[in-house]
């Protein structure tokens, strides 16, 4: 009789949450924990086989340095083929490139 009331209440709560918070947020909420798996994951994996984590900081150096090759090491692929084609993430854009204090010839 108490699991049967324990259980109930549980089913009140859940059925609650949904109409408060709508089926999406559960949706949503899946797919976080799916992505979250699997870039863990991921890195998991590339830890295991010597391929470094990336660094967004170093890769946004790189990037503002014009030195592609060593930022396909650091970048995320989407970061790195933006910054190849010219569109570079909002803190690459504002930080000062080493040549830019260089003066003109």
């Amino acid at each position: 009789m108490t699991i049967g009331i324990a259980l109930g209440l549980v089913t009140l709560g859940v059925v609650y949450y949904i109409w408060r918070q709508g089926a999406g947020a559960i949706v949503r909420g899946t797919v976080n924990l799916a992505n979250d798996a699997v870039g863990g994951a991921v890195v998991g994996v590339g830890d295991v086989i010597g391929i470094p984590e990336t660094n967004m900081t170093e890769c946004q150096q790189l990037l503002a340095a014009g030195k592609y090759w060593d930022a396909s090491f650091k970048c995320p692929a989407g970061v790195l083929l933006k910054g190849v084609f010219g569109d570079v993430p909002a803190a690459v854009a504002s930080s000062p490139t080493p040549l830019a204090d260089a003066p003109a010839l």
